[in-house]
């Protein structure tokens, strides 16, 4: 069945559909924890890491792209890594509002962005208005904070 969208209207569509399932998955995953007595966080962490590891393992078979790009020690070693990353970031959230768990989750892009790309155009900029809109966002938040003075 042929896809009636093409080229940058798919693209878009694309776009919109990702941005409304993430932010319907954080919002469902915040009401979770919100739950009284709420002890499961580590094992929906693993569900939720098996479950993306399922959907990319499906898009490959249908995509017929079966070549790894790295070795099998990589890829276990990067698992290993999200799925503790995504753990330790649900468990903060005992800790921390929600709000201020996704400023920090954000800037962990940072390093990222200076690493990944050393010398790129425009890497600067970008930095710049990252770094700028990072401590705004986050000390709005804490200005919202609800039995916070400032």
């Amino acid at each position: 069945m042929p896809v009636p969208l093409t080229g940058k209207p798919l693209f878009l569509l694309l776009c919109v559909l990702y941005l409304c399932t993430a932010i319907a998955f954080a919002a469902l995953q915040e009401k979770v924890f919100e739950i009284p007595n709420f002890k499961f966080s580590n094992w929906m962490t693993f569900v939720t890491a098996a479950t993306m590891a399922a959907c990319g393992m499906l898009e490959r078979l249908l995509t017929r792209d079966l070549n790894r790009v790295g070795t099998l020690a990589q890829y276990a070693a990067l698992s290993v890594l999200t799925v503790s990353g995504m753990g330790l970031t649900n468990l903060s959230l005992n800790y921390l509002t929600y709000p201020t768990r996704v400023i920090f989750k954000s800037s962990k892009l940072l390093p990222t962005m200076a690493a990944g790309q050393p010398g790129q155009r425009g890497l600067t900029l970008t930095l710049t208005l990252t770094l700028t809109l990072t401590p705004t966002l986050t000390l709005t938040m804490a200005a919202g904070q609800p039995g916070q003075r400032g």
